[in-house]
């Protein structure tokens, strides 16, 4: 599909923000086998501020970076960008569904992922992915509480881009008060 003019602008908008917050776009280098390992275990606070979720789809490069921007996404309901973000190893959701069913699946799980900041508690390898792939811990928290240790999982995709796969939504559900 060619880009129209509106999404050129989009574009052109969305790389002008990333230069002014610091955000560096890496390029289409392969990844090195350090790109795909999980980072270091320990709590980190991610709260980022409003129209974030745009500015960090440069992150996608990393496992983690794929997942902050999805919740980022999440919390501003922002549905291309989790559309984009959500996937498999032959890409995003959007790009296989096409971005009518793919904003109806977003609309669902922002629905279910309520949530007004988290935390990435730990995270690790999935043992037997071929290719890479790294779960991710976040505790979510809500007015109403936290719901602790909810599993992310992040793929590479063939794209060399990071995918969110699989989250546990059935947690979500049954931490909701």
């Amino acid at each position: 599909m060619k880009p129209g003019p509106l999404l050129v602008v989009l574009l052109s908008t969305w790389f002008a923000g990333c230069a002014a917050a610091g955000i560096q776009e890496t390029g289409t280098e392969a990844m090195t086998p350090a790109d795909s390992r999980p980072p270091a275990a320990g709590p980190r606070s991610t709260d980022l501020p409003p129209l974030a979720a745009a500015r960090t789809l440069s992150r996608r490069r990393t496992a983690e970076g794929s997942v902050l921007s999805f919740l980022a996404a999440t919390r501003e309901r922002d549905l291309a960008v989790m559309g984009e973000l959500f996937g498999t190893r032959a890409g995003s959701i959007t790009n296989r569904d096409g971005d009518r069913d793919a904003q109806v699946r977003m609309e669902a799980m922002a629905s279910i992922l309520t949530f007004e900041s988290w935390h990435v508690v730990g995270s690790e390898e999935v043992a037997g992915e071929l290719g890479g792939a790294v779960r991710f811990l976040i505790d979510l928290e809500r007015e109403t509480g936290t719901v602790n240790a909810v599993p992310f999982v992040a793929v590479l995709g063939v794209d060399r881009r990071w995918y969110v796969r699989e989250v546990d939504l059935a947690l979500v559900i049954a931490g909701r008060s």
